[in-house]
């Protein structure tokens, strides 16, 4: 898999942002390490039929399972400094709507994997549960003027 930048754009179009992506790894993404922009990630087709597909049970982090899953088989490449995507900021989206629902199921990938309770992605976990307020009432802010 590889993947790049991407610009965050409004309801129009315009550019407000840029998600400037940074190299993970697998241990990376089992501490809870996720820098990989859904929209500008692409892999081989011959990885899909080996680790796909997309597990449906999943809401939020059925792109994180696959990456995951995707990791174990073969190194994962960040090709910085260039755009290749854009992804539409709404008020309405995952991303915003529903991120509470994140962290669990990406706690769901990594007990499944065969985790364990001392590792990393807990103690972020953890923390983004108590700024959690904090966050959510930021991102209300920006979003109420898109």
């Amino acid at each position: 898999m590889v993947y790049g930048d991407v610009n965050f754009i409004d309801a129009e179009g315009g550019v407000i942002g840029k998600f400037n992506a940074q190299q993970t790894s697998l241990k990376r993404l089992q501490r809870g390490g996720v820098y990989i922009p859904q929209q500008a990630a692409f892999w081989r087709a011959d990885l899909w039929r080996q680790v796909g597909p997309l597990d449906p049970s999943f809401y939020f982090a059925m792109d994180y399972d696959l990456w995951v899953r995707l990791a174990r088989v073969k190194e994962i490449r960040y090709v910085p400094g260039k755009v290749w995507a854009n992804f539409r900021l709404h008020g309405d989206a995952k991303t915003i709507a529903a991120d509470e629902r994140c962290w669990p199921e990406m706690l769901r990938v990594h007990r499944r994997d065969g985790g364990n309770r001392l590792a990393w992605i807990y103690v972020r976990y953890a923390v983004r549960r108590l700024l959690a307020p904090l966050i959510n009432r930021r991102r209300r802010g920006l979003f109420s003027k898109l």
